[in-house]
Order: C-alpha cells, then structure tokens, then sequence
C-alpha cells in the first residue's frame, strides 16, 4: 500500500497548512496499515518517521498529557531520536524530562510543568508542526522513495 511514494507528492506543491494535514493524515493511514498487518519495514525510513512523529503530535493534540503516561519508555527513547535527528534536540529533551516525570508517578500538572521548564524556538505545536512538515518536504527525495 505504502512502496514507493506517498499519493500525489503533496508536499512538493502544498502551501504550509495543507503539508501539515498531509503529513497529519498520511500518519494516520500509516498507523491504520500497520495495524492491518503491513510491515513498517518495507516502507522508506522517512514514513516510519512520519507515522512516530505526528502520530504523536495528533495524540498530544488529542488527548493532552496522557500520552506521557501510556507511551512506553522504549516508545519515548524512540521518539526523542526521531526529534533529535530532524532536528529538534530541545523537543526531545522536554519529552524525556516529561516522561521521567509522570514514571515517577507525577500527575498531569507536574508533566505540562516539567515539559514547560525549557521554552524552546518550537515548544509551540503548530510552529513545531510546521517546522516537521517543511523537514520532510526538504528532504523528501532521501526519506520518502528510498526504502
């Protein structure tokens, strides 16, 4: 379902917002193809990227801290590589810090109070959102046709 590329290249002619919802979107059928069976391990690196990365952005969106509190530790270690290596240290590290907080039986307060210590140039959501979408457009011909 997902060989090769994703349908119609919509971030090499999306304007922002529309490569935001793509990128939202196509998480959301990643996710839905490997729960029927499809193995992320025939995709492109950079869809399996995709499908960590704004499926947690859509959960966090969704469901605000809990996701800090059901991710697994090895779920989160992975997740902070991925934003580690687009680029996004700082986010990584608020994440880990976030996590370690509500492992050590924090409630949600202490999560957003500990994910907050660090303001960061995309803490915000959307200009983190934006900043992921244009990462995977500039470097599309490496991570998205390239199994």
């Amino acid at each position: 379902m997902f060989k090769g590329k994703a349908p119609l290249d919509f971030w090499r002619w999306g304007n922002d917002q529309s490569m935001v919802t793509g990128f939202m979107d196509l998480a959301g059928l990643l996710e839905l193809a490997a729960v029927n069976g499809e193995s992320p391990d025939t995709w492109p690196h950079g869809y399996r990227m995709i499908m960590v990365l704004f499926s947690w952005e859509g959960w966090a969106q969704s469901d605000g801290w809990s996701q800090y509190f059901e991710a697994s530790d090895e779920q989160v270690t992975g997740l902070c590589s991925l934003y580690e290596f687009v680029g996004l240290p700082e986010e990584a590290e608020a994440i880990s810090r976030a996590r370690r907080v509500a492992g050590q039986g924090g409630d949600e307060a202490d999560v957003s109070a500990a994910y907050g210590a660090s303001k960061h140039a995309f803490s915000l959501d959307l200009d983190r959102l934006d900043y992921l979408a244009k990462w995977f457009r500039d470097n599309a011909d490496f991570y998205l046709y390239k199994v």
